[in-house]
């Protein structure tokens, strides 16, 4: 049988902001049943005293990308034998999910955070919620973007300062109260009351622009809450300080991707493209989310799963090429699960070619490292290889964009 994985997972019960690894359990074959039922109980009611065992994991620093089992000291992560200092941490991020059940609610916040849980109330001066891995928190009201009632709705919203409803068009208005039940709006037409299970989302007004947390570090937990703030090692595992919650100390079981900004990275992510084009094979058009899908993939905090053929060009910040060096540009690509036939990849930096490839269905993740050269634009095209067979596409994992890599 397959060895479980020693990643980390929340235990029920803890004091909000502190949680704590599993061990494996000893081997108990030979114990008796009653006996290994209170080991069970015993396990799933406190944390072990000893150091956690190393949790399976991906680590990126401006010179390299490294797989392992993550351990941690005071100031620094070991992957295997590399001893790896805080300083140059870039991004970090487990292979195993660590995922509590759904969440009936998501909150979205100024500045772009997102927080699943379960919303408790909220009046006129704040928001209570209950969020896996946190605990309950209370949010001021004006840190609020919009409240989801349902899941894996579109972001952003289209419009503001209205109730969407699971059926009926939406009302503009102003959300009062939240109770256990219901929720309350004052609309064109007054006061009204809905039930919680009618309501789809609630926008605010608009308040502030979604990238206002541009160049702080980014904490995704357990339970998938996405925190910005400055991070830092703490004798826990990692602090964050954070906008709303001040001082936040949490061990690693808590943490499931860490992506620290510097002046030195641009994540492309954190980018949308200046031009994106496709061209289908047999029909005239389809949308673009047919050749570009964003997708899951274990150690990976970005991946996209690309197929032919298709061109993406992506503007650098004006601060990142201001004082005119060489810009580079890091990923992982791999194949796309379920490939049957070979892609051809081009990297551009502005209109000259850096790097191109094919990228057989068999092939195992290749990690790049282009000079793109003083540029001011990057451009990915996608075209399809031969002898042509489908499905056929590339998975595009982790892209970064560094200045000084090659040091």
């Amino acid at each position: 049988m397959e060895k479980p994985s020693p990643a980390a997972c929340p235990v029920d019960g803890l004091e909000s902001g502190t949680i704590a690894m599993h061990k494996r359990i000893p081997h108990l074959r030979s114990v008796p049943l009653p006996l290994v039922a209170l080991a069970l109980l015993l396990v799933a009611g406190h944390a072990w005293a000893d150091e956690a065992e190393p949790a399976a994991g991906t680590v990126q620093t401006a010179q390299s990308r490294q797989s392992g089992d993550l351990q941690f000291d005071d100031d620094a992560v070991r992957v295997g034998s590399a001893r790896l200092t805080w300083d140059r941490l870039l991004t970090m991020s487990f292979d195993a999910p660590r995922q509590t059940l759904a969440s009936p609610h998501v909150v979205h916040l100024v500045g772009g955070e997102q927080w699943p849980g379960r919303v408790l109330a909220l009046d006129e001066q704040e928001l209570t919620i209950d969020v896996p891995a946190l605990g309950e928190r209370v949010l001021p009201r004006d840190a609020l973007t919009a409240i989801d009632f349902v899941q894996d709705l579109p972001w952003p919203p289209e419009r503001y300062g209205v109730l969407e409803r699971r059926e009926g068009g939406p009302v503009p208005s102003t959300l009062l109260r939240i109770g256990e039940q219901t929720l309350a709006v004052d609309s064109p037409l007054g006061e009204l009351e809905v039930r919680r299970d009618l309501a789809r989302r609630y926008i605010f007004e608009q308040r502030e622009s979604p990238d206002a947390d541009a160049g702080q570090d980014e904490l995704t937990l357990v339970g998938g809450a996405v925190l910005h703030g400055t991070v830092r090692p703490s004798a826990a595992g990692v602090a964050l300080e954070h906008r709303w919650l001040g001082e936040l100390e949490l061990e690693w079981g808590l943490v499931t991707a860490l992506r620290r900004r510097t002046p030195a990275v641009v994540y492309l992510a954190d980018l949308e493209p200046t031009a994106q084009e496709a061209e289908p094979l047999l029909v005239e058009s389809l949308p673009i989310d047919v050749f570009v899908e964003r997708i899951d993939r274990a150690g990976a905090l970005d991946a996209w799963s690309l197929q032919p053929k298709l061109r993406q060009v992506y503007a650098l910040p004006d601060a990142v090429t201001a004082e005119g060096g060489a810009i580079w540009l890091r990923a992982q690509v791999a194949p796309m699960r379920g490939a049957r036939g070979p892609v051809t990849l081009r990297v551009f930096g502005d209109d000259a070619e850096a790097w191109s490839g094919e990228i057989a269905p068999d092939a195992e993740a290749e990690v790049l490292n282009i000079e793109l050269g003083a540029v001011r634009e990057v451009a990915l095209e996608l075209d399809y290889g031969e002898p042509m067979a489908f499905p056929l596409g590339v998975e595009l994992i982790d892209p970064l964009l560094l200045t000084g890599a090659d040091e």
